[in-house]
């Protein structure tokens, strides 16, 4: 019942007023008095909410010694509250079509959680023409339809990754270290460049490694149309890629300890060591 009332609410009523329309509905005619004992409310916000429901056509007033009112049938007032809504949408489109919104090129917007990140990073996806970048350990299974689109437009898409891939069935240029997964080290990491002019970023907290469905401050993004940032993200993915293909062309990592610049991200990361660079993804 508390779902019904949540979604009247959304549709103009006021929470005393679902609740009268639907008391009437349940029980077919009833007095303001009985409808108040029913749903434990004062008689005088129930009238006041009868008066509302009365103007707007969705409740019936049957005269008599003691007025009663009947509800409007819910097939009656479904395609009703459609219509207003589609109709409120469109004059809203049209409304909104006319205001100028400021260039936003070179801002940031920042993202929190894991589905809010998801969904940002779908609707990128959609709107690539040439290329795509993806630097991720997350399954790509979770943007299957937007590649299988990408695919459709002829749309380049190439994903790194330090874990082993499994997606075969998937339009994807796929250059993996292949580290096997471990658990609970899944879904920390996600990179996009779109046509390097727009790019997403995003990982888990450090020390708070969440995996598909953890949602709220768990996740962490930014999203940019900077080209400068979309630039320097599809340069470290070729980086990325560049290496991994110049381990395998001599059979060995050629990061070692003879080139490091011995600095404090060196130190804190450990990113000359494979292993322990998978580790820290």
């Amino acid at each position: 019942m508390e779902h019904v009332i949540a979604i009247l609410e959304g549709f103009r009523f006021s929470k005393t007023e679902a609740l009268v329309y639907v008391n009437l509905l349940q029980n077919g005619h009833l007095t303001g008095y009985q409808i108040a004992k029913n749903i434990g409310l004062s008689r005088s916000s129930v009238y006041n909410a009868l008066n509302v429901l009365y103007r707007k056509g969705v409740v019936f007033m049957l005269p008599g010694e003691s007025n009663q009112f009947r509800a409007l049938e819910s097939d009656i007032l479904i395609p009703r509250l459609r219509k207003e809504y589609e109709e409120a949408t469109t004059a809203l489109e049209q409304a909104l079509a006319h205001i100028e919104v400021p260039d936003i090129g070179g801002r940031f917007l920042n993202i929190e959680g894991f589905d809010n990140l998801m969904v940002k990073a779908k609707e990128l996806l959609k709107t690539a023409e040439r290329e795509v970048l993806i630097n991720t350990d997350f399954d790509p299974y979770l943007f299957q339809s937007e590649l299988e689109y990408l695919k459709a437009k002829g749309v380049r898409c190439i994903l790194f990754s330090f874990n082993e891939m499994d997606c075969d069935e998937l339009s994807l240029e796929i250059y993996s270290h292949g580290y096997p997964r471990k658990e609970g080290r899944m879904n920390s990491r996600l990179m996009l460049s779109i046509d390097h002019k727009m790019t997403l970023i995003g990982s888990s907290q450090s020390g708070d490694k969440g995996n598909v469905g953890n949602t709220g401050n768990r996740f962490v993004g930014t999203f940019t149309e900077n080209t400068l940032l979309a630039s320097i993200v599809a340069e470290h993915i070729h980086h990325d890629i560049y290496l991994l293909n110049l381990k395998k062309a001599y059979g060995k990592e050629l990061l070692s300890e003879d080139i490091a610049l011995q600095s404090d991200f060196e130190q804190s990361s450990c990113k000359l060591s494979p292993d322990s660079l998978n580790e820290n993804l």
